[in-house]
């Protein structure tokens, strides 16, 4: 993922699906580990995500457009309520994938 989008996962996101591979987390949230599997590969549904928010207006359901280059959001989860969540190259690896709302 590093080398093709240029972004590191946070550090509690590569210890969970380092831990269990790819999981699906209290039947909502599903994460994919970024390494190759026969099924699927991260790499590829981040690329189909990209692409289908390129083509459709999702600019107010991200935090920025879609894309790898600075500034753009890289949606790398995704929830049963079709939330997505995002990396960015902004975002610095050590901090938690998930951020508790205030």
């Amino acid at each position: 993922m590093k080398r093709e989008f240029g972004i590191e996962f946070p550090a509690d996101f590569r210890e969970i699906v380092n831990t269990y591979g790819s999981i699906q987390i209290n039947g909502q949230l599903s994460l994919e580990h970024p390494a190759g599997h026969l099924l699927h590969t991260l790499a590829e549904t981040v690329r189909g995500d990209l692409e289908v928010r390129r083509e459709k207006d999702m600019a107010g359901f991200l935090p920025g457009p879609a894309g790898a280059n600075p500034g753009e959001s890289v949606p790398v989860a995704s929830a049963t309520t079709e939330d997505v969540t995002v990396c960015s190259r902004d975002r610095a690896p050590d901090r938690p994938f998930h951020e508790p709302l205030s």
